[in-house]
């Protein structure tokens, strides 16, 4: 079985986060009675990771697994203090 290309694990981890993250969301979903972090700043900074990398895939950038592993990781820590200020349901 073949592993995928770096660029196509990119862009489907990009896709994931886009789903799983709520950038859209009005501050007064995000910000809430408890802040543990600020939601807010983290989201508005994965969102910039998240269109950065967007971009250097439509420059055809080839991130490698370094890179694909770091994203996950910053998003992982990201995800779990959304989900300890209540902003995402935990799982």
């Amino acid at each position: 079985m073949r592993k995928p290309r770096t660029d196509v694990a990119m862009a489907a981890l990009l896709e994931d986060i886009r789903r799983t993250f709520p950038f859209d969301a009005p501050d007064s979903a995000v910000c809430q009675k408890i802040c543990i972090g600020c939601p807010k700043k983290l989201l508005a900074y994965l969102e910039l990771e998240v269109d950065d990398w967007q971009n250097r895939l439509d420059d055809e950038s080839m991130p490698n697994l370094g890179d694909i592993n770091k994203l996950l990781k910053k998003s992982k820590k990201i995800h779990k203090v959304l989900q300890m200020n209540q902003v995402l349901a935990k799982v």
